[in-house]
């Protein structure tokens, strides 16, 4: 199995951080493409919750889904992630570090991936989304 680690630091505190992957308006800002339309994300922000991310980016319909299986707030949690475009669930284990009031350290480790193919497409995904996430990521 291939998997993906990343690690950053980000000028924001902690919680706020850990809410971008849990509020819907948050996450539209950071985790759909810029030029994606017709955004709609649902979740259900709890140990064993479901979220949906849905869009259109160039005509086409784009899907993610999966279950929050592990929500350890404000600095753990762990989720399936299922992607249309790559038919395969995989796990993404979510570590954030606190290491002054403002800065956090993001550790994203994305895991499962049957092929090298869908890790590297998976590896831009996040490469371009934790940029919009923090216009200066340190990674």
């Amino acid at each position: 199995m291939y998997e993906i680690k990343t690690l950053c630091q980000f000028d924001m505190a902690i919680e706020p951080l850990y809410q971008h992957w849990l509020i819907p308006e948050l996450m539209a800002k950071w985790l759909v493409p810029v030029a994606a339309a017709r955004v709609n994300i649902i979740t259900e922000p709890f140990s064993g919750g479901r979220y949906q991310i849905s869009y259109q980016l160039n005509g086409h319909p784009c899907d993610i889904h999966g279950h929050y299986r592990t929500l350890v707030r404000p600095c753990e949690m762990l989720l399936s992630w299922y992607w249309q475009t790559q038919p395969q669930t995989t796990l993404i284990a979510l570590r954030l570090n606190a290491i002054s009031q403002n800065t956090t350290e993001l550790v994203l480790r994305h895991t499962s991936f049957k092929d090298i193919d869908s890790r590297n497409q998976q590896r831009i995904f996040w490469q371009e989304a934790l940029a919009r996430l923090c216009k200066r990521p340190v990674c």
